[in-house]
């Protein structure tokens, strides 16, 4: 039995199928990859613990990042979503900040750090964390970084369909 639930991976990257997937089936999820943007029509009964989303420049499917992402919002609107990167956090934080704030009122970009396990933000539309290789790597960060999943894709009593 999967204790924490299905995670869909929307948009994979090899750091997705490498790193990615092992940790989250290690921590209790099942991931279940994304393989074409139009499949979010067919898997739309199944429920979702969260998304994680590549941020790589090349994914398993052909949309960008942001495209992926409004997809599944627009599907999902409160859908906890996470977005993995090979990116410094200065930089993927302003980009993540500048592209989201096109269709969100106030993203709240969440880094893997002790104090994020406190935000009110984490779980909710508006949160949206961010994992760093370091962060699934680093033996002395791996187990923060569950923590924080398991807060952010905790059921609150929402519905994601």
């Amino acid at each position: 039995m999967v204790a924490n639930g299905r995670i869909l991976l929307a948009r994979t990257h090899p750091f997705m199928v490498d790193v990615v997937r092992p940790f989250l089936t290690a921590n209790g999820w099942s991931p279940e990859a994304l393989a074409d943007l139009a499949d979010l029509a067919r898997i739309g009964t199944r429920g979702y613990a969260g998304s994680i989303i590549s941020t790589a420049p090349h994914g398993s499917v052909r949309q960008t990042y942001l495209q992926v992402f409004e997809a599944l919002r627009g599907r999902y609107p409160n859908l906890p979503v996470a977005f993995t990167t090979l990116v410094d956090w200065d930089s993927i934080e302003h980009a993540l900040r500048l592209q989201l704030s096109v269709s969100m009122a106030k993203p709240e970009i969440l880094p893997v750090l002790a104090g994020t396990l406190a935000s009110p933000a984490l779980g909710s539309p508006t949160g949206i964390l961010v994992i760093r290789k370091e962060d699934l790597t680093d033996p002395s960060a791996a187990g923060l970084t569950a923590q924080i999943l398991r807060r952010h894709f905790a059921p609150k009593g929402r519905s994601h369909r």
